[in-house]
């Protein structure tokens, strides 16, 4: 990671990244069951070879998600909700899958304990390997109601009585629980379920309620510059019109900050995938990420990738709006 007095940041204009697709976007995309984490994997995996002073953490979230997609594949049967409570959500213009009104089923802990096995079942390398099995132990000794306790804070995006250490596993148990209900209830992806919403204008998930991980730029078919605010629970992602604040929905005052090499000269020069997208009036920012500029980002290993930018955010006096499970702030 380069230091901050190595860096500057570059503004990028509004004009520049004005949506360029002319046909009514989807209102959502969804997670696959058969991509969404193995996808995210092998993501990790490029960025950690990309980076010197993060690969063991990045390599460690690559293990992460590959045991997250062979737990959803492999996992327990897990109680789904009843059409009749997910249409009553809908006629209130609640979340179907609210985060933190859904009774998870107790069988959710086998997903965490799965995943904790599949990982430990894996060849640790450097010096961190001895603390990082020493966590995952732990993690298997925590009680039902420590890992609730956990769970609601998590769920809630709070970091009070937090432990840092074993969040981000209990965290990506929760994510494999949420994006199987996703994918296991037809009714759940259905666009009349959201019928009693303004989805473009959802500063949280609309189908589980959850905070966002970052934003994504499409480039592909008619969601060619459009731009999806990604859920950092269950992975579904919204519509969103671009130059728009993604908690305060002010369209005046947001701009692009980036960071690069000071020693870098505007021959060399080339626009970074992703930026923070900041808001002065609510004085917080959501990273967006353009797929244009690199067609294998993903929406929370990238942006966990690039901390750097939290940080100096952080020391503008910046606060993310959104969330990411698997790196968490004390």
């Amino acid at each position: 990671m380069a230091k901050f007095s190595e860096s500057v940041v570059r503004i990028l204009p509004a004009e520049e990244i004005i949506a360029r697709g002319a046909a009514e976007p989807e209102p959502f995309i969804w997670p696959q069951r058969n991509s969404w984490f193995v996808e995210r994997s092998m993501r990790f995996k490029q960025l950690a070879r990309q980076s010197e002073s993060m690969s063991g953490y990045l390599e460690l979230m690559a293990e992460l998600a590959a045991a997250q997609h062979h737990v959803l594949q492999e996992g327990p049967t897990l109680l789904l909700p009843s059409s009749a409570a997910l249409e009553q959500a809908a006629q209130c213009g609640l979340p179907p899958l609210a985060a933190l009104d859904w009774q998870r089923d107790p069988q959710w802990h086998i997903l965490l304990h799965q995943l904790v096995d599949c990982l430990l079942a894996v060849p640790m390398k450097g010096t961190a390997a001895d603390s990082i099995y020493q966590v995952l132990q732990q993690v298997k000794t925590l009680s039902h109601e420590a890992i609730e306790t956990q769970a609601e804070q998590l769920l809630a995006g709070s970091m009070s009585g937090v432990e840092v250490a074993v969040a981000p596993f209990i965290g990506a148990a929760l994510q494999v629980y949420w994006v199987h209900l996703v994918c296991a209830l037809p009714i759940v992806r259905t666009a009349e379920l959201y019928q009693q919403v303004d989805v473009g204008a959802h500063t949280t998930c609309p189908c589980c309620g959850s905070l966002p991980t970052s934003s994504m730029v499409h480039s592909f078919g008619g969601m060619a510059g459009q731009r999806y605010v990604v859920c950092s629970l269950c992975g579904v992602q919204w519509h969103m019109p671009r130059i728009r604040c993604t908690r305060c929905l002010a369209e005046e005052g947001v701009d692009y900050v980036s960071l690069a090499p000071t020693h870098m000269t505007p021959e060399d020069y080339h626009i970074p995938a992703v930026f923070a997208e900041r808001c002065a009036g609510c004085h917080t920012y959501l990273k967006i990420i353009h797929t244009e500029r690199e067609p294998f980002a993903d929406p929370l290993a990238d942006e966990l990738a690039s901390i750097q930018l939290d940080i100096l955010l952080g020391e503008q006096n910046y606060y993310k709006h959104g969330l990411n499970f698997l790196l968490l702030f004390s």
